[in-house]
């Protein structure tokens, strides 16, 4: 890991203008996901469905099937974002 981290340091030292670089250990915490997909009025849409630590459900609906749907229906995507969300059953 460490050498991983001497190697790319010395490229961008090498290969570019930077004087200094700077990095350090991330983590990440992430909520379980289900990824399913809907029938809307719009078409089928994927979404992830995720649960928060206090119990509160959530969606998370793919940018890729929204983009499509607003270009053919002519309507703006956080319209369609919205209408799509307020109308899944999570159960």
């Amino acid at each position: 890991e460490e050498n991983k981290i001497q190697l790319l340091s010395d490229f961008v030292l090498e290969n570019t203008s930077t004087i200094g670089v700077r990095y350090y250990p991330v983590e990440r915490n992430t909520l379980k996901r289900e990824i399913r997909e809907y029938k809307t009025e719009y078409g089928y849409v994927k979404a992830k469905t995720v649960i928060t630590p206090s119990g509160k459900k959530r969606i998370k609906v793919e940018y890729e099937d929204l983009k499509r749907m607003s270009k053919e229906s002519n309507l703006p995507l956080q319209i369609i974002q919205e209408e799509i969300i307020n109308s899944i059953n999570f159960d």
